[in-house]
């Protein structure tokens, strides 16, 4: 006998998220570490306390925990993210690898309290694409204050950015070394500053191998660079952003400032200059820039704060104020100064005088 079975075989098939390991510091308060897996939220500790390219979150902190941790666990990791409620935190990175290639992100602040990290830790290359390392003051202030980032470039040529990003004010406080990947070429972006306000208050120092040539983009909000920086690449400043640096600057790069943008100059010493490879204000006949001469506390320059070693273009309507440094009365003279090498040099000024 042969029986027949009609009907329909129905597979159930159940899939489950990815977990993402959550700190919150509720192990033993004198052993804030990443290794004590007390302080991982139930269900969410990493396999062998290994937190390699695995995402991460902080908090919020549980009862009873400290605003410290130290990352004492080994690997390379993708995005750490402060959950909105985390209160103001300090990670140490204890030598860690982060920033794998598979990024991008490296740390956002999701919170609205300051977070701040600590330590040393290196930049992986980013493969041949255009994702960036991203350090993001969504919703609260971030500060990074590590001894120093290495930069690593694990292929030829080498391809990685950082870039700072969100809506609120963040730091980057730190010593960039290249590793000694000396047979790569470095760089495709070296910053990029989008939304927010950021300062760096350490040197940028000029990382570029052969002759590709890194860039600092500022594309929105405003960055402050602070300090001598030795870079010698591109910087582009459009889309309504603004660029502050000082006259300690040394590496001579060309600048770029299109579409609303503003430079900003300030004088770091007395006597002191700017010195551009060329510097572009405006790209088309309908931009509108800004150039910001900051005087500090020194007076009456004695030199030309901006001092162009190759050619000025001015394109559209460019806004020049002048603020601060105690002026004295007297006659001043703002000139456009081209040095045209065998050439003689051509000056072409406007007379002004300071009354009061």
């Amino acid at each position: 006998m042969r029986l027949a079975l009609a009907g329909t075989l129905l597979l159930a098939l159940t899939t489950h998220a990815a977990i993402t390991p959550l700190w919150n510091g509720a192990g033993s308060v004198t052993n804030n570490n990443f290794s004590n897996t007390n302080n991982w939220a139930a269900g969410k500790v990493p396999v062998t306390n290994w937190i390699g390219s695995l995402t991460v979150d902080f908090g919020p902190l549980a009862s009873g925990a400290t605003n410290t941790a130290i990352c004492d666990a080994a690997g390379n990791s993708k995005t750490w993210t402060f959950k909105a409620d985390t209160a103001p935190m300090v990670v140490t990175l204890n030598g860690q690898q982060l920033g794998a290639a598979t990024g991008p992100d490296v740390f956002v602040n999701s919170s609205t309290n300051l977070q701040t990290i600590n330590g040393a830790f290196s930049l992986f290359d980013i493969g041949g694409t255009t994702t960036s390392r991203r350090f993001n003051a969504s919703a609260g202030p971030l500060a990074i204050t590590t001894s120093q980032i290495n930069i690593r470039g694990d292929s030829a040529p080498t391809n990685w950015a950082i870039e700072l990003g969100g809506a609120k004010n963040g730091t980057l406080n730190t010593a960039f070394v290249r590793a000694t990947d000396t047979n790569k070429v470095m760089v495709v972006n070296y910053l990029k500053s989008g939304a927010g306000t950021w300062e760096v208050l350490s040197a940028l120092p000029n990382l570029t191998l052969t002759n590709k040539a890194s860039s600092v983009t500022v594309s929105g909000g405003t960055l402050t660079l602070d300090e001598a920086n030795t870079y010698t690449g591109p910087t582009i400043v459009s889309n309504g952003a603004t660029l502050n640096v000082t006259t300690l600057a040394a590496g001579a790069g060309a600048y770029s400032v299109s579409n609303t943008a503003t430079l900003g100059v300030t004088l770091g010493n007395a006597g002191g200059s700017l010195t551009n490879a060329s510097l572009n204000l405006g790209l088309g006949a309908t931009d509108a820039t800004t150039l910001n001469l900051d005087l500090a506390i020194f007076g009456n320059p004695s030199n030309a704060m901006v001092d162009i070693t190759g050619a000025l273009t001015v394109n559209g309507t460019c806004t020049l104020n002048l603020t601060n440094g105690a002026l004295a009365r007297g006659h001043f003279v703002f000139y456009a100064h081209q040095d045209r090498g065998a050439f003689p040099a051509t000056e072409d000024g406007i007379p002004c005088e300071i009354i009061e």
